[in-house]
């Protein structure tokens, strides 16, 4: 009867640092790649790609700032207590595109006629 085949032992070290390597890569790095991936496919990230679809279906520019002027779920926005109505918009200007005043009215401006 032949003995068993047995590797080198200096070459089943280097297999198993190798084996070692690969495990923790596949342990380490596959966590951070598919945070990235869930990202974009999760709140803000779903929110972003729809607002931009909106400009390219419309074939659109999509504006210089590339987000919207409130923000995502309107962070620059926050809602500011008022005692008859609940709650209102803060006042805000951004010259050329829309106004707050200090009763939470907007008024917006467009550079083109109406359509």
């Amino acid at each position: 009867m032949r003995p068993a085949a047995t590797l080198d032992p200096g070459r089943e070290r280097v297999f198993r640092y190798i084996l070692f390597a690969f495990i923790l890569a596949i342990l380490i790095g596959g966590p951070v790649l598919l945070v990235k991936s869930f990202k974009k496919l999760t709140g803000k990230g779903i929110n972003r790609r729809a607002w931009l679809a909106s400009f390219s279906e419309r074939r659109l520019t999509v504006p210089p700032e590339g987000k919207p002027r409130e923000g995502f779920w309107g962070v620059k926005l926050a809602p500011v207590p008022d005692p008859d109505l609940g709650f209102i918009l803060p006042k805000r200007h951004i010259p050329g595109v829309f106004e707050i005043d200090r009763w939470g009215r907007q008024y917006a401006f467009s550079s083109r006629r109406p359509q």
